[in-house]
C-alpha cells in the first residue's frame, strides 16, 4: 500500500496521501509479488471458472468483463484462447493474460 500512496497516519490529514504515480507503482504492476501471488490462488475468477469446467472462452470474456468492463473483441478473444491454448496448462496462459489485462492503458488509466 505504500508504493500506492498510503499515508504514514502520523495525523488525519488527507494531504498525507500521495496521488502521484511513480515508477514503484508501475513495477509493482508489472512485476510484484501482491500480483502474483493473486494470481497463484486457487480461489482466484480464473482458477474457479477452469476447475468448474466453463469453456476457456467463458473465461477470457468473465476476464475481460472484470478487468476491463467489457467483452473482448472477437480478434482478443481469438488471440487470448490460442495463448491459452498453446501453454501445457491453460491456467498459465490464462495468468499471462491476466497479467496483460492489468498492465494495458485501459485498465491503468480507468480503473
Amino acid at each position: 500500500l505504500k508504493v500506492f500512496g498510503q499515508p504514514e497516519r502520523s495525523t488525519v490529514c488527507a494531504c498525507e496521501r500521495s496521488e502521484d504515480s511513480n515508477l514503484s507503482m508501475a513495477i509493482e504492476l508489472f512485476n510484484g509479488s501482491t500480483i502474483y501471488e493473486k494470481l497463484r490462488n486457487p480461489n482466484n475468477r480464473f482458477r474457479k471458472g477452469v476447475a468448474a469446467g466453463k469453456p476457456l472462452e467463458e473465461v477470457v470474456r468473465e476476464m475481460y468483463l472484470a478487468g476491463l468492463c467489457r467483452n473482448p473483441t472477437p480478434e482478443e478473444l481469438a488471440e487470448a484462447v490460442k495463448h491459452c491454448q498453446s501453454k501445457p496448462d491453460p491456467i498459465a496462459g490464462l495468468e499471462d493474460l491476466c497479467w496483460v489485462l492489468i498492465n494495458t492503458d485501459e485498465f491503468l488509466f480507468q480503473h
